[in-house]
């Protein structure tokens, strides 16, 4: 049987980046407050500033248009990064300034990352003492990843690399060319491309970025999506782990996961639910039950949690959840 992990915003909480709704109040905080560019670089809060301008346009360099974004975003009486976008999609200059300050604020959070609860390196381990080992297990699962950043891709380099032995040039070859890896909204780019936590970026970084919102029409065309992967991904994978996923409507249809869609025909669905309410748990497992799955465990916890004891190594094959607490929030 093989696997397939959805992995949302939720799963880099853990390694130190903020949820979407803490997104936009993060931003406030490392870059307020200050009455101008220079002043933010007085007051030791310009390392992202630094990151923005440094191959910018003249308008982003004399800071006018930044100020004017920012100022934008603090006022405007949204909650996320994702909803200002949806409001603010017609503003072109707009949308391009604040997909600047995300790859900024991202390449912030993974040059100061930290690995508590390191969900990534515990199914390594897992799935290395599992059955024929980590190569086979890691090149027969599956990941789509909602996330920009690329604390998966950084976490197993450093697997390969410091445990497994390989080269540097060898996980990367392994990481770009063997795991079947979809980055559904685009990231900053490979590592090879980008370092990690690099102090840079520029318009070949940024216009790689996406969100549901960036065009209108149904949800897997609001930005040219056209990826069959995804959808090869779901139909060859027996078992469907979602991971730190918030359950956005709109990010569910990119699945081909919608009221009349047979997409999770006899497939099993496991899945962690924190703050979502009771009643929100339900519709999500109803709509998964009615696109074909055949079992639906969601479960109040976290990522770690849910790998450490679904892929128990006390077991000879995969075993139930029954172990794992049970929440009010499960259906």
């Amino acid at each position: 049987m093989s696997n397939l992990f959805i992995i949302g915003a939720g799963a880099s909480i853990p390694y130190g980046f903020p949820s979407g709704e803490k997104l936009i109040t993060q931003i406030e905080r490392l870059l307020e407050p200050a009455k101008s560019i220079d002043e933010l670089f007085r007051k030791g809060r310009g390392e992202i500033i630094k990151t923005i301008i440094r191959y910018e346009d003249k308008n982003l360099v004399s800071g006018k248009l930044l100020k004017e974004v920012l100022n934008d975003l603090k006022t405007f009486p949204v909650e996320t990064i994702d909803d200002y976008i949806r409001n603010r999609v017609d503003y072109k200059d707009y949308i391009a300034t604040i997909q600047r300050i995300i790859a900024a604020c991202i390449l912030y959070y993974e040059r100061n990352m930290v690995d508590t609860n390191n969900w990534i390196q515990l199914l390594c381990n897992r799935l290395d003492r599992w059955g024929k080992g980590f190569e086979y297990n890691f090149f027969k699962s599956k990941f789509i990843i909602f996330n920009y950043d690329r604390i998966f891709e950084h976490t197993i380099f450093k697997y390969l690399t410091k445990v497994k032995g390989h080269a540097e040039y060898s996980a990367m070859d392994i990481i770009n060319n063997s795991m079947n890896i979809i980055h559904i909204h685009g990231s900053l780019g490979t590592l090879n491309d980008l370092k990690f936590g690099a102090e840079q970026v520029d318009n070949s970084v940024t216009q790689k970025l996406r969100t549901i919102w960036d065009r209108v029409g149904n949800a897997r065309d609001r930005w040219g999506f056209n990826d069959d992967r995804v959808n090869g991904y779901i139909h060859e994978s027996n078992r469907i782990f979602f991971l730190g996923f918030g359950y956005l409507n709109a990010n569910l249809e990119i699945l081909d996961i919608w009221d009349g869609s047979e997409i999770l025909n006899r497939k099993e669905i496991y899945g962690t639910a924190v703050g979502l309410s009771n009643y929100r748990v339900s519709e999500i497992r109803e709509l998964m039950k009615f696109c074909g799955a055949n079992k639906v465990e969601i479960y109040e916890c976290f990522a770690n949690d849910l790998i450490k004891d679904y892929f128990n190594l006390s077991k000879l094959d995969f075993p139930p959840l029954g172990i794992l607490r049970r929440s009010s929030k499960t259906i």
